[in-house]
């Protein structure tokens, strides 16, 4: 009985598909796991946000987010107005290049070929910069399309969603296949208020935070939206058919 038992939940295991995260396509992380913000010194003439104000959004967002997940040892914390930096009209790889190492820049650009439909509220990515060091770039859409832009009318808790999304982006991770995960492609129409369980496996995969294996309390899920267990959940398993099989003795 013992035996069937543990098959069992092992097929359950081994046999379940599990729909997970993905990555950016160029498989970047930082090397660190603290980052800052630096937000683009220029102002974002269509849709009213400020350098300032995007630095507050974007600490909130962070703290509302990403700085959130137990699991996780990366943090992102501080930041500044670097007025020395314009991407006005940049488009993200550009962006990209002018932002300082293991920091997340964030800026407005009014690049229509990047922004070319008023419902892209922004982009992300994570790369190397001039100098071959690992950044994240964030672009809010500051573009005019028929006279319009929508990030000009979201409410702040919407803005700071929007900064957590493509934050995700500049910390290494792509969409998630999850309609109510944050990273879902696309976040129009809905308030995130929480990361889903999806959010918080990407974060750790790519940046975990050290656990015992013994307490099986890490568990982290495959890259790219395939299926399988952790290396830590493997050992979890292996340890359940050890203490359920193991021999009783009469002493």
């Amino acid at each position: 009985m013992r035996i069937l038992s543990v098959f069992g939940l092992l097929l359950l295991l081994f046999g379940h598909t599990v729909q997970a995260f993905t990555l950016v396509p160029n498989r970047a992380k930082f090397p660190v796991n603290n980052v800052t913000i630096r937000i683009a010194g220029n102002d974002c003439s269509n849709n009213s946000l400020s350098p300032a104000r995007l630095l507050d959004l974007g600490l909130d967002a962070m703290d509302e987010y990403w700085n959130r997940v137990p699991t996780s040892a990366m943090k992102i914390t501080g930041g500044s107005v670097d007025a020395a930096i314009d991407v006005s009209g940049d488009t993200l790889s550009a962006a990209l290049a002018k932002a300082p190492g293991n920091t997340i820049l964030i800026g407005c650009s009014a690049d229509t070929t990047m922004f070319d439909d008023v419902s892209i509220l922004g982009v992300g990515t994570i790369g190397t910069n001039e100098q071959g060091q690992i950044s994240g770039a964030l672009l809010v859409n500051d573009a005019l399309i028929a006279g319009e832009n929508h990030v000009a009318s979201l409410a702040d808790s919407l803005l700071r969603a929007v900064l957590a999304h493509e934050s995700g982006h500049a910390l290494g991770i792509g969409h998630s296949g999850n309609p109510v995960a944050l990273m879902y492609y696309s976040i129009g129409g809905k308030i995130q208020e929480r990361l889903t369980q999806d959010d918080y496996d990407a974060l750790t995969y790519l940046y975990p935070r050290p656990s015992k294996i013994a307490g099986c309390g890490q568990v982290t899920e495959v890259k790219d939206g395939g299926a399988g267990l952790s290396f830590v959940l493997m050992i979890c398993v292996g340890f359940l058919v050890i203490v359920v099989l193991k021999p009783s003795y009469n002493v």
